[in-house]
């Protein structure tokens, strides 16, 4: 399995976007906020696996 980076996602949602003329960017407090429940997440998730 390969995990991206959210650089990485960001990049190719953006590449995605382009290719069928949406608008492009990102707004950087909704990806902080994303970021941060993503990393939520996991920690529970960790925390399950114990």
């Amino acid at each position: 399995m390969k995990y991206l980076s959210l650089q990485e996602v960001q990049i190719m949602h953006d590449d995605i976007i382009n290719e069928i003329g949406g608008l492009s960017g990102a707004n950087p407090k909704q990806i902080a906020l994303l970021d941060s429940a993503l990393t939520q997440i996991l920690s529970a998730m960790l925390k399950g696996i114990q």
